[in-house]
């Protein structure tokens, strides 16, 4: 039975990537993009992989949320609820008493 595959943004060593380090990977990203331009020597080529070692992040990550960024202009929102995907609900309207 085929499996629904995660997007690579969504959970890095099994931890949810926050906001911000989303936006970090697009700003290190593209500092390195910058450097690897107008500098004739640069330890790696690779922008994507200096970002991914520079953050703690897999490269692949680092590609579909700057491709993300690129096509859109914001990074990708992760998925709310479980893993089915389907959303918490919590009552609002049930009191809770303290005994």
């Amino acid at each position: 039975m085929p499996t629904k595959m995660q997007q690579p943004w969504e959970s890095i060593q099994g931890k949810s990537l926050s906001e911000d380090k989303k936006w970090d990977i697009v700003a290190v990203m593209q500092r390195c993009q910058l450097e690897n331009e107008i500098s004739p020597t640069v330890s790696t080529k690779s922008p994507r992989k200096r970002t991914a070692t520079y953050l703690g992040t897999g490269e692949n990550v680092v590609s579909q949320i700057y491709a993300h960024y690129q096509k859109y202009g914001t990074v990708p929102i992760s998925r709310q609820g479980n893993h089915t995907n389907h959303s918490t609900i919590v009552p609002t309207d049930v009191e809770l008493s303290i005994r």
